[in-house]
């Protein structure tokens, strides 16, 4: 085990350089050997650039262990591929570990885990810590997994009979998540156990063991699943619970664990942290991962307050409480209901007060939801892979019970209802902010598991088999699926199996877009149309009409991606700008109507869109409004209107069709879409009855 020495502190930052590996069960097969970790010493190397990320590191008590483990994020080129980084507060150099999880196509990081070492934090509220390249240095020798003597485990007590989970009966599964002599995470798992040693058919385990050697801290989380895919006869477990960690316990009785959930409480075993990274937004928005949300947005304290008794206290629309083991944390737990809701948008309203706050309440109900991300039944995990099931390995399976194919997924026979509802077209981006801010690799397999779930949606002949299409989706969900598949390609790690798989998923998607809609390999598109709009995954009302709010979802969406550097979004995005560009520039379209709910694109169901967006408003809107003239006071009075609002206001709500173009028209300003500018300027001349701080995840404006 290694001990940095005082002395050896003040001499430079430890600095550890490691491919980032990803802990892949594979409950079938014998444990991966652990590899190879490359590890540096510590550096006198100076920093050769300024900052390359920046954060703001607060602490919520005056004592504890000052070491700290975070995600970071980097633009291209920042952070060159024989380099790693070096924490600084001001001008102290820090001891820090960098475990590289993600790289740019130009093998510059990405996206890493850094662990600093802020060493005496007593009475420091707040201070700025930047990161800054070095070169990577000479490899050192990792410590144990875990203090020896230390022990863990889970037992459940179901129908009479217990099971139990052991961590000193296990062994590594796969590589480490973490691998430095300051921090490892060593990942073991396996099913659950009777006294004779029969396992249990659904419930298997998992210990993901974090083990600070200089302070002999431990963190570990405990998860257990009930996800196999394939095991006969799934259905819901009732079970007693209790786990043991170090000298700590923690007991529930009847506890009901859906079937394709599973959950995760963490305990500290030693001083835990008390420090709290917050990333600098502007950077994050910089890089593309999150939107720019309006600088004039003031959430006041009272709001976040509210939101953090709501995931404290607050039981869900089922009477589930929010913050119950398997509960939904804030996530309405019905998706496929209608209406306005804080999950729904680029980004969940909570995820988006957290980015502007930096409020430490609303960040636990920001992570606590991800980590309840796990109670919804959208997990399918391959027992001979240990992964998320892929649609390659079984292009016949679905969720869509007409089509399952040669695959048929095991049907649940009893004990098979759950409070929980997802559903494509409603789905939120729970997870993929909480991964960025803590490189916990809890939130990445979740991440691939909703994706998973998106992939087994639509049927084999829907979605293509095992290319994964998502344009038969509805358009919002293909818009959120896109955002789903971008965000998994671009965070993945590199070195993960499934690394190349979420890629080619993403590729394939992009690839059929620009096929049928702009034309891919100089070939002419097979169903192009003037207005910008895609014109699969209608229904309302036959075919005919196109739903404005789900097509600026979608326009969004591509955006997002292109944003992202995915070169082949780019030209899909401007195609896609076109329509919400028209809507509020067009001579002969007037913009009060630019927020309709829906508008007439073509004769009949067969029939080619509208060459143009006028036609498209004149056979849509009814004459005696047209006449009134666009704008004008009699307008208004017929529609409802102050002079100068757009259609669908309602002060009643703090949502409305109009702020869902609003996210379509910030994107397209932010890509230089022509006409966009424009279309923006006017936008902002709107009168307006909303309050933004009411809504803040639909307060989207152009990056400044």
């Amino acid at each position: 085990m290694l001990r940095l020495t005082a002395a050896s502190r003040a001499l430079a930052p430890l600095l550890l350089m490691t491919l980032m590996t990803s802990c892949i069960a594979a409950p079938e097969a014998t444990p991966a050997p652990e590899a190879a970790i490359e590890t540096t010493t510590e550096s006198t190397a100076e920093t050769t650039t300024g900052s390359v990320a920046s954060f703001t590191v607060s602490e919520s008590q005056t004592s504890g262990n000052g070491i700290i483990t975070f995600g970071a994020i980097f633009s291209a080129g920042a952070v060159a591929p024989d380099q790693v980084v070096t924490a600084r507060i001001r001008s102290t150099a820090l001891p820090t570990q960098t475990d590289i999880v993600t790289t740019h196509a130009d093998g510059s990081l990405r996206f890493a885990v850094i662990t600093v070492d802020l060493g005496d934090n007593r009475g420091r509220k707040s201070r700025p810590l930047d990161l800054y390249p070095v070169p990577a240095a000479e490899t050192l020798p990792l410590p144990d997994a875990y203090p020896t003597g230390f022990s863990a485990s889970v037992t459940v007590t179901s129908l009479g009979r217990r099971y139990t989970l052991d961590l000193r009966d296990l062994a590594p599964v796969g590589e480490r998540w973490l691998s430095g002599a300051m921090v490892t995470e060593t990942r073991f798992g396996g099913s659950l156990r009777d006294s004779e040693g029969s396992e249990h058919p659904h419930l298997y385990g998992y210990f993901d063991v974090r083990h600070y050697p200089e302070n002999g801290a431990v963190r570990v989380d405990v998860i257990v699943e009930n996800n196999w895919t394939f095991t006969e006869n799934p259905h819901n477990i009732d079970y007693d619970l209790l786990v043991q960690v170090g000298n700590q316990q923690y007991e529930e009785r009847a506890l009901t664990h859906y079937r394709q959930a599973r959950w995760r409480k963490q305990f500290w075993h030693g001083a835990r942290p008390t420090a709290v990274a917050m990333p600098n937004y502007d950077e994050w928005v910089a890089i593309g991962v999150v939107p720019q949300y309006d600088p004039r947005l003031r959430i006041p304290p009272r709001q976040n307050a509210a939101l953090a008794a709501q995931w404290r206290n607050g039981t869900a629309k089922n009477r589930m409480p929010a913050n119950a083991t398997l509960g939904p944390g804030l996530t309405h737990p019905w998706m496929p209901d209608t209406g306005d809701r804080a999950d729904i948008g680029p980004f969940p309203r909570w995820t988006v007060q957290y980015l502007l706050t930096g409020d430490i309440d609303v960040r636990e109900a920001l992570l606590g939801t991800a980590d309840r991300a796990g109670s919804f039944p959208i997990h399918y995990r391959d027992r001979k892979t240990g992964l998320p099931l892929s649609i390659v390995d079984y292009p016949q399976t679905s969720l869509a019970v007409p089509d399952f194919g040669s695959h048929p997924l095991p049907p649940c026979n009893s004990e098979c209802d759950v409070p929980y509802k997802p559903d494509a077209a409603h789905m939120p981006s729970l997870v993929f902010v909480p991964l960025l801010l803590t490189g916990d690799y809890y939130y990445l397999e979740e991440l691939l598991f909703w994706g998973t779930y998106f992939n087994l949606y639509r049927s084999p002949r829907h979605r293509h088999g095992e290319k994964g299409l998502i344009h038969t989706h509805q358009v919002r969900g293909q818009a959120w699926g896109l955002r789903l598949l971008t965000q998994s390609a671009w965070i993945v790690p590199d070195n993960h199996p499934q690394a190349p798989y979420w890629q080619q998923l993403l590729d394939n998607n992009l690839d059929y877009y620009l096929q049928r809609y702009i034309g891919l390999n100089g070939e002419a598109p097979t169903a192009p149309n003037a207005l910008g709009i895609v014109t699969e995954g209608l229904s309302w009302p036959a075919n005919r009409y196109y739903i404005t709010w789900m097509d600026d979802f979608l326009t969004w969406a591509t955006g997002y991606a292109a944003g992202l550097g995915y070169d082949k979004a780019r030209p899909l995005h401007e195609f896609k700008s076109r329509n919400v560009v028209l809507r509020m520039t067009d001579p002969d379209y007037c913009i009060v109507f630019a927020s309709l709910h829906a508008l007439n694109f073509r004769d009949h169901p067969n029939a080619p869109p509208y060459p143009d967006i006028g036609r498209a408003y004149r056979e849509t809107v009814a004459p005696e409004l047209r006449n009134a003239g666009c704008g004008s006071a009699k307008m208004a009075s017929m529609l409802g209107l102050r002079p100068g609002q757009l259609l669908r206001w309602r002060p009643e709500r703090p949502r409305g069709f109009p702020l869902y173009m609003q996210v379509a028209l910030a994107s397209a300003v932010d890509s230089g879409i022509a006409g966009s500018t424009t279309a923006w300027q006017r936008w902002e001349k709107r009168v307006s009855p909303h309050d933004p701080n009411a809504s803040p995840e639909w307060s989207i404006v152009p990056r400044r």
